[in-house]
């Protein structure tokens, strides 16, 4: 993220995550979708954040608890 920037890092990830057949075969909907996620994008300290506090929550824990269901 440092050396592309934050906004080209974003939109590159996005990217990445759509691709195969839907970024072959609906380019124009991602461009959209792309449009609009950078139009709306949030400062860069608060993905920093988003980030600090995605690393550090850990639910593993809860695991006992979960319940499968067929």
């Amino acid at each position: 993220m440092v050396e592309m920037g934050y906004e080209r890092y974003v939109r590159e990830q996005h990217r990445r995550r759509l691709d195969g057949i839907l970024r072959r075969n609906h380019m124009n909907l991602i461009e959209k979708y792309l449009q609009v996620r950078m139009a709306n994008l949030c400062h860069v300290e608060l993905y920093f954040r988003h980030v600090l506090a995605r690393q550090e929550h850990d639910t593993s824990g809860r695991l006992k608890t979960l319940k499968f269901r067929p």
